[in-house]
């Protein structure tokens, strides 16, 4: 993504790529491929990083926004909202209110929880995509036609901690 290229976005979903700082010796034995694919998305980074106002022209998206993806079956909220909070602030920090995430992005947690839901949706989320769904469950989902869902955490919380 260039400013450039107005037709194109480019969505991201962990803030703790934006502040690596790379090195190449590790791929010097590996596949030439990998290297390249590397040094490619190191470009890219830097000129992300050095271009703010791709969010503002919509070009650059950030989705769940935390420093990392944590898992949802074990994890703390405590935890859960650390490292939230870790990539949130340094997200506006380095681009503005204009990058804080509407969607969740879950796609390698283990095990699902209602407070994962629930804290998305209190961040101010508007929506979350999650994968690893038991193979029965999204068959099922699959041949009722219920692939998306409302996920409601808890009875005892008000309406406005639902996720869609």
């Amino acid at each position: 993504v260039s400013p450039k290229q107005t037709r194109s976005t480019f969505i991201a979903c962990l803030f703790s790529f934006f502040k690596r700082s790379f090195s190449f010796t590790f791929y010097e034995n590996e596949n030439m491929i990998i290297w390249k694919l590397a040094l490619i998305f190191s470009a890219s980074l830097h000129l992300i990083n050095s271009n703010p106002q791709l969010v503002n022209n919509g070009q650059l998206e950030f989705i769940n926004g935390g420093w990392c993806m944590n898992d949802e079956g074990i994890a703390h909220y405590n935890s859960i909202i650390d490292q939230m909070t870790v990539g949130l602030v340094r997200l506006n920090e380095t681009f503005g209110p204009a990058a804080f995430p509407r969607i969740g992005w879950q796609i390698d947690p283990f095990g699902h929880s209602s407070e994962q839901a629930s804290l998305f949706a209190q961040m101010g989320m508007d929506a979350q995509f999650f994968a690893r769904l038991d193979f029965r469950d999204k068959e099922n989902r699959w041949d009722n036609k219920e692939m998306e869902t409302i996920w409601k955490p808890s009875n005892s919380l008000v309406a406005s901690y639902v996720i869609r």
